[in-house]
């Protein structure tokens, strides 16, 4: 989840370890879950924990023979000293776009929708459609690349952020305060745009909301229900849910101040005695909207940037639009569903990285060593992407040494 008042939020870490030339061969290991590999994983995961300040973590790494390695430290729950496993949930935040994106793709490879379809044709009986910023020429594909030109995000909106706030006070969702889906895309009717449509980049949320409700439209089904028929279910990710306010063996999050302000003071442990969220995880739904396993959301993104997500090619038209202007508030490319960089050390990367309150994560697909990582935190750490180069590199180093010895 990304919101307007904090895009000076540092997405990438510029300290980038001393570069470490790997070799440019392709590791064919046949490495079991249990051997060296998955304890030098673990081993390298506590050692991160030990130099930073987050509560707990888990990750989980894919190696080019397919075999599976799982990591967790710290705590998933500090006040009750609940060690963090494996199988904990956590919330990945914005990568929840990524599950978006694929349903729209797999309704594009039906002929139910096009890419360059403008959204009004699915939208625009909505009486607060005409009104929205650039109506009359956004794209499907403008949204899916954050190119459409609205300037702001329906969870800065006075009466949603009353909404959320309320939540916090009683055990009740925004849905039962009256608030539905379709509200977070009128919420933004009536701003101006800040650019024509296709000419600039600004990520936000709402984005694909509107790519949610268009494919609800299309599908006559609820975006949960496609993502779980199209995607989750013929991939066995079977720990990728939508976030409710009650979940079985979810962690803890810790939210700093500055979010907890931001948000209409909500409290800084995100889930209460009984285990319940003390606010409406919902809130987010087309923007973010999954917890997951860092297993899971490996699998996923590893399906997801590598062109296994759906049965028909789909890379193309993925890669094809990424949008470098990017950069320049993300440091990095975006297209549908996928953030990109030309790494000095690992080559292309195809990834995107997500924050939810509470919670912040990155999955990410290295093609040059077949290789995909994820790492989940339970709070919103700003570190984490240098955290997660330093497991990056440390595995890659240590697979590296591990074929050269066979």
């Amino acid at each position: 989840m990304t919101t307007q008042t904090k895009r000076q939020h540092k997405w990438y870490a510029t300290a980038y370890l001393a570069a470490f030339l790997f070799s440019t061969q392709t590791f064919s290991l046949n490495i079991k879950r249990n051997d060296e590999t998955c304890t030098h994983f673990q081993h390298t995961l506590n050692e991160i924990a030990q130099g930073a300040s987050f509560p707990g973590a888990t990750a989980s790494i894919i190696l080019p023979s397919g075999a599976i390695c799982e990591a967790a430290t710290g705590y998933a729950d500090k006040e009750q000293e609940t060690a963090m496993q494996v199988d904990h949930l956590l919330l990945a935040g914005s990568i929840g776009k990524t599950l978006v994106a694929a349903a729209a793709f797999a309704l594009i490879q039906d002929g139910d929708l096009t890419y360059d379809q403008k959204a009004g044709q699915w939208l625009g009986d909505r009486e607060w459609y005409s009104q929205w910023p650039n109506a009359d020429t956004i794209t499907i594909g403008h949204l899916l690349t954050h190119t459409s030109g609205v300037k702001a995000d329906y969870i800065e909106q006075p009466k949603l952020l009353e909404g959320l706030k309320q939540t916090t006070q009683e055990d009740i969702t925004l849905r039962a305060l009256g608030f539905g889906h379709n509200d977070y895309g009128a919420a933004l009717s009536g701003t101006e745009p800040l650019f024509k449509a296709g000419e600039g980049f600004h990520y936000t949320d709402v984005s694909y909301v509107l790519v949610a409700l268009i494919i609800e439209e299309a599908s006559n089904k609820s975006l949960e229900k496609v993502i779980q028929e199209r995607l989750l279910d013929p991939l066995s990710l079977k720990t990728i849910k939508p976030q409710k306010r009650q979940m079985k063996k979810i962690a803890a999050g810790y939210i700093p101040k500055p979010y907890q302000a931001l948000f209409g003071g909500i409290p800084e442990k995100s889930l209460d005695k009984n285990g319940h969220f003390t606010y409406d995880p919902e809130f987010e739904w087309g923007g973010g909207g999954y917890a997951t396993t860092a297993r899971d959301l490996a699998k996923w993104g590893k399906a997801w940037f590598s062109g296994q997500a759906l049965n028909n090619d789909y890379l193309k038209m993925q890669r094809s639009n990424i949008d470098m202007r990017a950069v320049k508030s993300l440091q990095a490319g975006y297209g549908p569903g996928v953030q990109y960089l030309k790494d000095k050390t690992f080559g292309e990367r195809y990834f995107h990285r997500g924050y939810m309150l509470g919670y912040i994560a990155i999955t990410d697909y290295i093609p040059k060593y077949d290789i995909a990582l994820s790492l989940m935190i339970n709070t919103i750490d700003p570190n984490y992407t240098t955290y997660h180069h330093q497991l990056l590199s440390k595995m890659v180093e240590h697979l590296h040494t591990k074929s050269q010895k066979q």
